[in-house]
C-alpha cells in the first residue's frame, strides 16, 4: 500500500489544502514557523484515530456547520488486491479513497469501490427503499410511526422487530389492502433475506478494506521523550512509556507486581539488554547502553557511556540522544506494513552530522514505510531529491500546500531548500574535469548539467564539469581558481547587456576570445531561450502553454529560476524528457562550442 495523496479541509488552520501528493518514499513539508506544517501531520493522526477534538481540531467557523474532513487516496499493491479478488469485478483496480469526517460515516470511493461495492450499494439502497415504502404506506393507513424508527436504525434486527410489531398489531389497524399483506410476505421471505445477504457481504468487504488503510503514526519531537523515571501509579499512560513496554513485550503492571528481588532484577536486566542491543543499530553517534532500575514502586531509566561505569538519567544526556531513543521506541512499537511514519521537526535536537545519519536511516526505513516529516533544516533535504519537498505557507491566515517547490514561495520558505542546494554545489567544486565550464549562476549550472546529461552520447567522451558564479561579474573569481590549477576552461554568458559587458572586460584582461561564448546568439538571450516555447512550458514550467505569458515574466524571481532549473535537471536524470528538434538544435550549438566540435549533424539521443 502506498498513499497517493491526501486532502485536508477545515482542520485547525487548514481551510482546504488541495491534494497533497506523497512521494513513494519520503515527503518533506518545508515552511516557516506557524505556517501549519504540524497541523498537516495532526490531521492525518486524527484520521487514523478517527477522533477529532472539537476544542482544538475544529476551525473557528465550526459553529456555522463547518467540520473537519480528511480524504486519503491509496494504491494497493498486487498482494493486497488479491485479498479482495473474490469481490473485484476489475482485477486491475488499485486506487481506494476514504473520506472521513466527524459529521458522517466514512465515504468510500475510487476504482476499488467502483469495481466492488458500487453496484451492491445501489442494490442495498433499492431494497431498503422498498422496505421503507411498505412502512410508509402502513403509517399512512394506520396512522402509525414505523418509518422514523426504521431510519434511525437500519439493522436487520430492527427491521425484523418492526415487521413483528406490524404482524402482532395488524388486526387492530383499519382494513389494509391485500396488496400490502402480499408485500409483507414478500419482504419477510424474500426481500429482507436478500438485503441481509448483501449487507453482510458488504460488511465483510468493508472489514477487509479497513485492514488495508494506512496507519499514520505521529512522532512529536517536542514532547515524546523518555522520562527519567515512572512510578506505579503515575506516568505509565504517556505515549512514549506505552511504546517502551510494547517494544519489550512486557506489561508494566507485571513488573511492579513482582515481589521477588531476584526475579525483578532478572527481568530488568533482560529488558535493558534487549533495548540497548536494538537501539545501537539506529544510533551511531556514541556507544551507550540503556538500563532500567526497579526500586519499590519506582522504575528509573539510566544511560551509561562507553565505559559502563557512570549512570546518567536521560535528561542529563544530550537532547539528540533522547530524541534518537524516543524515535527508536516509536519506530519499533508502531511500525507495521501499512504504517506511515510522521516525524515533526526531526532535526530539532541533532547536530549536522547526526541529521545526515538520520537522513540515511530514514532513506532505509522508507523502503518499507512511507515517511512524512516537517523540517527547517537543509541537512535533512537531499538536493538531488527536491521532488520530495512540499512547500507549506499561509495565505490570509489559512495554511496552503504547494506540491511544486518553485511556485509562489517566498525567500524564507525556500531558505532550507536553497541552503541544501548550496551544500550540494560546494561539494561539487572540489575537483576539476577535462573541460570546466564557468556559468553565471546556479540556474545556468543546473540547466547546463541537464543538457550535458541529455546528450551524453556526445558529451561522455570528455569529463565536463560546470561551475556556477554568483552573477556574471563574479566569473573572474572562479576563473582564477581554474587558471591557478592550469585547468582547461570555457566561459558561457548570457547574450544580454551584462553578459556582453563582462565578455568584453575579460577579453581586454587577456582571456582568449574563443574561450568565452554566448549561451545563444539571440539578442538579450539567456539559457532559458535554448528551449522552444513548447518544451519550456512542458518540462520547465510544467504547466500548459499560455501564449500571453513570456518566459522572462514567468521566471523573474531568482529563487524561482533555481527551483525550475533544479527540477528540470532531475527530470532529465530520471529519463523523463524528450526535447523537440528546435530545443535540441540550440543545445547542440552551445555544446559544440564547449567541445570545439561541429555537432550540427548529431541525431536526437535515444531515450
Amino acid at each position: 500500500m502506498k498513499v497517493n495523496y491526501v486532502q485536508i479541509k477545515n482542520f485547525r488552520s487548514i481551510k482546504d489544502s488541495g491534494k497533497i501528493y506523497f512521494n513513494n518514499l519520503i515527503t518533506i513539508f518545508a515552511g516557516k514557523n506557524e505556517s501549519g506544517k504540524t497541523n498537516i501531520l495532526k490531521a492525518l493522526h486524527a484520521f487514523t484515530e478517527d477522533a477529532f477534538d472539537q476544542d482544538y481540531d475544529y476551525p473557528l467557523e465550526a459553529e456555522d456547520g463547518i467540520y473537519p474532513e480528511i480524504t486519503v487516496s491509496i494504491s494497493l499493491d498486487t498482494k493486497e488486491a488479491l485479498t479482495l479478488a473474490p469481490y473485484l469485478a476489475n482485477s486491475l483496480a488499485r486506487e481506494l479513497i476514504i473520506v472521513r469526517s466527524p459529521l458522517y460515516v466514512d465515504v468510500i470511493k475510487g476504482e476499488v469501490y467502483d469495481s466492488t461495492l458500487k453496484d451492491e450499494d445501489l442494490k442495498i439502497e433499492k431494497h431498503f427503499n422498498e422496505i421503507k415504502e411498505f412502512f410508509k404506506k402502513i403509517d399512512a393507513v394506520a396512522k402509525t410511526s414505523f418509518v422514523k424508527p426504521l431510519l434511525a436504525d437500519k439493522s436487520e434486527q430492527n427491521i425484523k422487530a418492526l415487521l413483528d410489531q406490524y404482524l402482532h398489531n395488524k388486526n387492530s389497524y383499519p382494513p389494509i389492502e391485500e396488496e400490502i399483506s402480499d408485500k409483507f410476505n414478500f419482504i419477510l421471505n424474500e426481500l429482507l433475506p436478500a438485503w441481509s445477504t448483501l449487507v453482510n457481504r458488504r460488511n465483510e468487504y468493508i472489514d477487509k478494506i479497513y485492514s488495508l488503510l494506512p496507519k499514520f503514526v505521529y512522532f512529536d519531537s517536542f514532547n515524546d521523550l523518555i522520562p527519567d523515571s515512572i512510578s506505579k501509579g503515575k506516568d505509565i499512560d504517556s505515549e512514549i512509556v506505552k511504546r517502551f513496554f510494547k517494544v519489550v513485550n512486557v506489561k508494566v503492571e507485571d513488573i511492579f507486581a513482582l515481589q521477588n528481588p531476584q526475579r525483578r532484577q532478572n527481568l530488568a536486566n533482560k529488558i535493558s539488554a534487549q533495548v540497548t542491543g536494538d537501539f545501537m543499530g539506529y544510533y551511531s553517534q556514541d556507544d551507550v547502553s540503556l538500563k532500567i532500575n526497579l526500586d519499590g514502586d519506582m522504575m528509573n531509566f539510566f544511560v551509561y557511556g562507553k565505559d559502563g561505569e557512570k549512570a546518567f538519567q536521560p535528561k542529563q544526556r544530550s537532547q539528540g540522544l533522547q530524541w534518537f531513543l524516543a524515535f527508536y521506541l516509536t519506530l519499533q512499537a508502531e511500525s507495521s506494513k501499512n504504517t506511515v511514519l510522521m516525524i515533526d521537526e526531526p532535526g530539532l535536537y541533532l547536530h549536522a552530522k547526526a541529521q545526515g545519519d538520520l537522513l540515511k536511516l530514514l532513506e532505509k526505513l522508507s523502503e518499507v514505510n512511507q515517511i512524512l516529516m516537517t523540517t527547517h533544516s537543509q541537512w535533512l533535504i537531499d538536493p538531488d531529491r527536491l521532488e520530495r519537498v512540499r512547500l507549506v505557507k499561509k495565505n490570509d491566515d489559512y495554511t496552503m500546500v504547494e506540491n511544486k517547490i518553485h511556485k509562489g514561495a517566498d525567500k524564507d520558505t525556500l531558505l532550507p531548500i536553497m541552503s541544501a542546494i548550496g551544500l550540494d554545489l560546494s561539494r561539487s567544486m572540489t575537483d576539476f574535469g577535462d573541460i570546466n565550464v564557468l556559468v553565471e549562476g546556479i540556474s545556468d549550472y543546473y540547466y547546463l548539467r541537464a543538457i550535458i546529461r541529455y546528450f551524453e552520447n556526445v558529451t561522455s567522451v570528455k569529463d565536463i564539469r560546470v561551475f556556477p558564479s554568483v552573477g556574471v561579474t563574479q566569473i573572474s573569481v572562479v576563473l582564477s581558481l581554474l587558471i591557478g590549477r592550469e585547468a582547461e576552461y570555457i566561459i558561457v554568458v548570457d547574450n544580454d547587456k551584462d553578459g556582453i559587458k563582462e565578455r568584453t572586460r575579460l577579453i581586454n584582461a587577456g582571456i582568449e576570445e574563443n574561450k568565452i561564448h554566448f549561451v545563444i546568439e539571440r539578442q538579450n538571450g539567456t539559457i532559458e531561450d535554448l528551449f522552444s516555447e513548447v518544451d519550456y512550458h512542458k518540462y520547465v514550467l510544467q504547466s500548459p502553454l499560455d501564449s500571453s505569458e513570456s518566459k522572462t515574466r514567468r521566471t523573474a524571481s531568482g529563487l524561482d529560476k533555481v527551483m525550475l532549473a533544479k527540477r528540470f535537471n532531475e527530470l532529465v536524470h530520471e529519463g523523463k524528457v524528450k526535447l523537440d528538434s528546435e530545443t535540441e538544435k540550440n543545445c547542440l550549438i552551445i555544446l559544440g562550442k564547449i567541445l570545439e566540435k561541429d555537432l550540427a549533424l548529431v541525431g536526437s539521443p535515444a531515450i
